[in-house]
């Protein structure tokens, strides 16, 4: 079984609706990551059982890196938590690196 070691860590942070935010990046460190997926995960704070988005990360020598873009932010508005599901080539799931993301309302000029 090989161990995969993550070696970022997620600060809580603030946007507003329809910002894009900077590409999360996750530095891995494994023997091979080869047949092995992450996902970003978003749920409401207070329904952490319930994502409301879920979006396949970049995989690469490196690690893995996402972006979240102003169309998936734009109608959303609250504190959220906002986590990475690492899937193993073994097919299981371990919940990695978690943080509160809170967005915004933007403010709406005339």
């Amino acid at each position: 079984m090989k161990t995969v070691r993550f070696y970022n860590e997620i600060s809580d942070m603030e946007c507003l609706q329809g910002d894009t935010l900077p590409a999360f990046v996750i530095s891995a460190s494994a023997d091979e990551l080869t047949d092995c997926r992450m996902q970003m995960l978003l749920s409401y704070w207070d329904k952490p059982e319930e994502a409301v988005l879920c979006k396949e990360c970049i995989a690469d020598e490196n690690g893995f890196s996402v972006l979240l873009t102003s169309d998936e932010t734009q109608n959303l508005q609250g504190m959220f938590r906002i986590h990475f599901r690492f899937i193993g080539a073994d097919g299981l799931s371990r919940r990695k690196l978690s943080g509160i993301l809170n967005i915004l309302p933007a403010p709406q000029g005339e």
